[in-house]
């Protein structure tokens, strides 16, 4: 037993650096089906997974765990396995570069994007001026900040012309985890021999990039991480999606805040549905319940919309 938790720890260190998407999809099912409870191996077979693009085979090993969980358990998902359920309904593979395939797949996502108009407007100001190299996009759980991010980014790729990618962080733990990440997604290649962030600098360092890195709450260590590359890379700009400030010189803030609600002078339909957050509990509730009328249930649905202060992923929870 003790052995095997030894293996586990071994293969889950080095699940994302494995050379071939072939040993990295094989090593996360083995993972998966020995241990299907395991939730530290779901969320990290669910990275490798959908970022060598097998958002399929990810979907499923999802489904098989929260079944699992029901059944077998009687036990709910938690924050953790819910957000990487998010994610992983919308695929986005963080192999691929600043391609038009990509920025279709996320216009397509936009469809049901709602508000957050302001928001983009300033971050995309904040990168635009001096020093604009580090926005971090903070705000409580559920209120949107990961969405936000991937809205965004045929928009910076628009503004930075350079690589723009997308950095998921939720199964990582360590500096050479994130460095090693990052260097397989800028094509670089890098060995334990030397400091990673020099390494990925010295091949990288006359191109302009942008790295979107997503979920940073949980690595109090990340500034440190970062700062070195940052140095190193002066074409080099990061987004951040955080619950808190990461620490980085130059950081920015951009908080976000619940969406907008209906004043006391504007309670009928028409005045109510131009509200971000009635927009979006209107669009899931359709979605949801195709016969759905906002004018008939107006009254009741603004007052859930104040109790949860307009927070996005409440919002949608509702109106499921």
């Amino acid at each position: 037993a003790a052995l095997q938790r030894q293996w586990r720890d071994v293969a889950l260190a080095a699940l994302p650096n494995l050379s071939s998407a072939q040993d990295r999809a094989a090593t996360a099912r083995r993972l998966v089906n020995d241990e299907p409870a395991d939730e530290r191996a779901l969320l990290a077979a669910l990275a490798v997974l959908r970022a060598d693009g097998h958002a399929t085979e990810a979907q499923g090993l999802l489904r098989d765990h929260l079944r699992h969980l029901a059944e077998d358990l009687g036990a709910q998902p938690s924050a953790a396995v819910l957000a990487a359920a998010r994610v992983v309904a919308e695929p986005l593979n963080r192999a691929s570069r600043s391609t038009p395939a990509l920025l279709e797949r996320n216009r397509r996502a936009s469809d049901a994007f709602v508000g957050r108009r302001g928001e983009r407007r300033e971050l995309l100001a904040l990168l635009a001026q001096p020093p604009g190299r580090v926005v971090t996009i903070v705000g409580p759980g559920g209120i949107g900040k990961s969405r936000f991010a991937r809205e965004l980014l045929p928009d910076l790729v628009a503004l930075t012309q350079a690589d723009v990618l997308w950095v998921g962080m939720e199964d990582l733990h360590t500096a050479p985890q994130l460095l090693a990440r990052i260097a397989q997604l800028l094509g670089a290649k890098v060995n334990d021999a030397s400091d990673l962030a020099a390494q990925i600098a010295a091949q990288r360092s006359q191109h302009a990039a942008l790295l979107v890195l997503d979920n940073a709450e949980h690595l109090p260590e990340l500034a440190s991480w970062l700062q070195p590359l940052l140095s190193a890379w002066p074409l080099l700009r990061l987004v951040l999606t955080s619950r808190a400030r990461v620490g980085l010189a130059d950081e920015t803030l951009l908080p976000l805040q619940g969406l907008a609600l209906p004043d006391a002078d504007s309670r009928d339909a028409e005045a109510a549905a131009a509200f971000d957050a009635v927009r979006l509990f209107e669009l899931r509730a359709r979605r949801a319940h195709p016969g759905f009328e906002l004018a008939a249930h107006l009254d009741a649905v603004i007052t859930l919309l104040e109790m949860v202060d307009g927070l996005p992923l409440a919002i949608e929870m509702a109106a499921d």
